[in-house]
């Protein structure tokens, strides 16, 4: 008892411990076999990521200091736990039904704060290597989806309608696939790679690119062109790689152009876009069904996890003529986690959820500050810009909901929060 309070009061007051200052020892070994686990098998099943998270989580018990954050780590941490309070709150007075409110606050606990602190939790000695896993995996599992897509095997559950699902959904694949690449686009305009070294990650990223657009997913290609722009953009201003920028760019759009071309599928993804889509349609048709939610429920939502039994909304939107691709009983979300946050967890619960995403981009961007120049900050600086994609992209989806993607991203938030620290630690 006094050892657990020890690491609480630690967790509250302290400062952060260098991972060169942590004892080495069993706990730490587990962690790093629970976080192997997560690397590899999460792009192929959640089941993984849960069972390495497990794992990763009683290493982390047994392992001196496993409570000791940075500043902004504690606040985010801190920011999370205030978002579950909340939920908890409201399941137990507003939602119809609070077992289904308690059961989707435990999803958001299991998907967001659980992985963050197993990438925060993990060793530096071994953040890139374990990060690189986790794209080995991904891109393997995207090249035996492309292989469906290319009729060398009939597997829907790798390909189908054109697009490539990786086990998953195209949207969720396409998300995945698009840390990937800008994780490879970031250290590729990251001076001082040796010439083996570019052509390597230039191939890995051009797979990485067919693989993203592929997948069909076009709120994803907004998001992912965005954030794209973004990096290339910042790259030039800052003078990082100024003229590699420029090629890449160049580059990018002709090698896109040519995909395009080449994939019929691609070009009906695109012909079909327009106000008649029916998946524009009903998400439109959805955002209203979310702002007559919001509008009566302004404080206090209608509970989380209750969307699918706000009835008498769906009757609403049948009589307004406003159809759904599913409804009551069925219809899990409003395709756009803005909505939703606000919808089932009112105002407040809106605010906090902003808080958490602005505080994403503080440890992310503090993190890159603290390796500038290095390999390190073209990860980092990959994974900010993939979060700028998701913060877009979440405008169409709800893909925070989990465990897809949701684990994926607060895993190499907490991966990258402290990336870093070695290198600055072994430098003095």
């Amino acid at each position: 008892m006094k050892a657990i309070l020890n690491r609480f009061f630690g967790f509250s007051l302290e400062n952060s411990l260098s991972d060169n200052n942590r004892p080495s020892g069993i706990g730490e070994k587990i962690i790093i076999t629970g976080s192997i686990i997560f690397a590899l098998g999460m792009p192929w099943s959640h089941v993984f990521g849960y069972i390495g998270a497990g794992i990763a989580f009683m290493g982390a018990v047994v392992s001196p200091g496993f409570l000791r954050f940075g500043r902004n780590e504690k606040t985010i941490i801190i920011l999370l736990l205030s978002f579950f309070a909340w939920g908890i709150i409201l399941s137990l007075t507003v939602a119809i039904r609070p077992s289904n409110g308690l059961n989707t606050v435990f999803a958001y606990f299991a998907h967001w704060l659980i992985p963050l602190m197993i990438g925060l939790w993990m060793p530096s000695r071994c953040r890139t290597f374990i990060l690189y896993l986790w794209m080995f995996s991904l891109i393997i599992l995207g090249f035996v989806s492309f292989l469906a897509f290319a009729g060398f095997f009939d597997a829907p559950r790798f390909s189908r309608e054109g697009m490539l699902m990786g086990l998953h959904n195209h949207i969720q694949l396409a998300a995945l696939l698009l840390l990937g690449f800008n994780i490879i686009y970031g250290l590729f305009l990251t001076p001082g790679l040796s010439k083996r070294r570019y052509l390597l990650v230039g191939i890995v990223g051009a797979l990485f690119l067919v693989l993203f657009i592929l997948t069909g997913s076009r709120g994803w290609w907004v998001a992912g062109f965005i954030s794209i722009c973004g990096m290339t953009i910042h790259h030039i201003l800052s003078n990082r790689s100024r003229k590699t920028a420029l090629i890449l760019t160049a580059v990018g759009i002709l090698f896109a152009l040519s995909i395009v071309a080449l994939s019929p599928q691609v070009r009906a993804r695109i012909n079909r876009t327009g106000f008649n889509d029916p998946n524009i349609i009903h998400r439109r048709n959805m955002a209203v069904m979310a702002r007559e939610v919001i509008k009566e429920n302004p404080v206090f939502g209608i509970g989380p996890g209750q969307t699918p039994y706000a009835k008498e909304y769906y009757d609403r939107m049948e009589k307004m003529d406003l159809p759904q691709e599913t409804g009551y009983l069925h219809k899990k979300h409003f395709h756009n986690i803005y909505f939703q946050i606000t919808a089932e967890f009112g105002l407040p619960g809106m605010v906090l959820f902003m808080f958490i995403l602005i505080m994403g981009f503080v440890v992310l961007i503090s993190a890159g500050l603290k390796s500038p120049g290095n390999h390190n900050s073209g990860i980092i600086y990959g994974v900010i810009w993939s979060f700028v994609a998701l913060a877009v992209a979440e405008l169409f989806d709800c893909l925070l909901r989990g465990p897809a993607v949701a684990m994926e991203y607060f895993w190499i938030m907490g991966v990258c929060a402290r990336l870093g620290q070695g290198m600055i630690k072994a430098e003095q």
